[in-house]
């Protein structure tokens, strides 16, 4: 599918992730913001997706995807041999059969919507394309983003004009009319960076949609808003807080809370730590709604905690009960952001920090290198080196790099034979070398378990 579908969908594909598009959309509103360019956000909310596509352009769809007509009848017949039934006054209806839509909850279902959302990508592109729609650029490289989709969900950005504006709603016009997709205008909203009032209000007159502000929710989290500030943090509070009602601590065993802490709740603050750098005071706070919790007490009350904190968070084979040290927890998930820039090759997030820092993987190697550029997710992300038990360099530690054939991995830049850059052990050679950013492969060879020059 990562071959059909373009890389500003993000869902139910193999390797991208929903988080990507919120770092993607966050650049845009730094670059935005830092260059004082006037951009327009428009927040595009669909009728019911699903029930409204239409088969006949699906399998139009499935053709130019190069799917062959035996594989296009076989999903035909899976999608058009359902029926349904509707329920009155708890009394089923009669079954019919369905003429358009896909069932949610269908393995295929998801996929197949990707074929039909694939087609509003190719109109925007062919938009950009004849120069009839101009996206926000992203440094000085060149890349334009025009806008980001998950699923139904889908999000556009441009320069603020008139032209613009009444070129994207001719585009949503006309996917409604072929694909069956309907924008409801009414539902969604245009928010406007660096734009006039005058100039935004008449662009949402020309859109028939409501004005949106900074910040605001994109797929389930807050963007624009400082993640520093205790508000911006305050719905997973809340979501902690009413996990943790004295209810289900009341009902629950000691081992139950601790499965509690593990699995449920560490799920509901992954989501959040992986985009975003706690602040202490809020780290803080869940820990101590963690350990009240544990140990019997209310959000207002204490109770005798028997064992220090941190050994409850020691792995189990250290004597812990494996619950996650969240500030470590939040660090090592934006760490995972360094991980992904080093293994991923063409992913759009990745394209889009190159194009906005000019960095490229050797330099994610480095510790606290780019601190002060950029936004504040950028710099939070090279501090991390800093934040565990104020040691550095556990980044390097942790990560190292399994060698192929050599011509993707940097001979001197790169961690593949012991635990340390070649130009760290060998910092002289590498002063006096002419080719310091040559791959392994330029350089020389393993044979028979020895190194052999070129």
């Amino acid at each position: 599918m990562s071959s059909l579908i373009g890389p500003q969908q993000s869902t139910f594909i193999e390797g991208r992730q929903i988080i990507d598009g919120i770092i993607i959309l966050n650049k845009v509103m730094h670059e935005a913001k830092n260059n004082k360019k006037p951009v327009l956000i428009f927040k595009a909310d669909f009728e019911k997706a699903y029930d409204s596509v239409n088969w006949k352009f699906l399998d139009n769809m499935m053709s130019k995807f190069g799917f062959c007509p035996k594989w296009r009848t076989w999903i035909g017949e899976c999608i058009s041999s359902a029926t349904v039934l509707i329920l009155v006054n708890g009394s089923p209806t009669e079954e019919f059969q369905m003429e358009k839509g896909l069932r949610q909850g269908d393995p295929l279902a998801s996929f197949l919507f990707l074929m039909i959302a694939e087609a509003l990508n190719g109109l925007m592109m062919k938009a950009v394309e004849e120069n009839l729609f101009q996206g926000v650029e992203i440094g000085r490289s060149g890349l334009k983003l025009t806008h980001l989709q998950y699923a139904d969900d889908s999000i556009f950005f441009c320069e603020a004009n008139e032209q613009n504006v009444m070129v994207l709603k001719s585009i949503l016009r006309c996917f409604e009319m072929i694909f069956g997709l309907k924008v409801n205008f009414f539902k969604s909203s245009l928010i406007g960076l660096n734009v006039e009032k005058v100039n935004l209000e008449a662009y949402a007159e020309k859109l028939n949609c409501a004005i949106g502000k900074v910040p605001f929710k994109y797929l389930g989290l807050l963007i624009g808003s400082n993640p520093r500030r205790l508000s911006t943090w305050a719905p997973v509070i809340d979501i902690m807080k009413k996990r943790l009602s004295n209810w289900k601590r009341d009902s629950l065993s000691f081992g139950g809370r601790i499965i509690l802490l593990n699995y449920v709740l560490s799920s509901i603050l992954m989501y959040y730590f992986s985009t975003l750098k706690a602040p202490k005071q809020v780290t803080l706070l869940l820990t101590k709604l963690q350990r009240n919790f544990l140990w019997g007490g209310g959000e207002n009350s204490r109770k005798t905690t028997w064992v220090k904190w941190e050994t409850i968070c020691n792995r189990k084979l250290e004597g812990g009960l494996g619950v996650k040290d969240l500030q470590k927890f939040n660090l090592a998930l934006l760490g995972k952001w360094r991980w992904r820039f080093l293994l991923e090759k063409e992913a759009l997030w990745k394209q889009v920090l190159e194009a906005k820092y000019t960095i490229d993987k050797s330099e994610m190697w480095e510790a606290n290198k780019w601190d002060r550029l950029g936004s504040a997710w950028w710099r939070d992300l090279w501090k991390i080196e800093y934040a565990v038990d104020g040691k550095r360099g556990w980044f390097k530690e942790g990560v190292g790099k399994k060698v192929g054939e050599g011509k993707e991995t940097l001979f001197w830049h790169e961690i593949w034979v012991g635990d340390k850059q070649l130009k760290e052990k060998f910092n002289r050679l590498f002063s006096l070398s002419k080719e310091k950013d040559v791959c392994i492969a330029y350089m020389g060879e393993w044979k028979n378990g020895e190194w052999t020059w070129n």
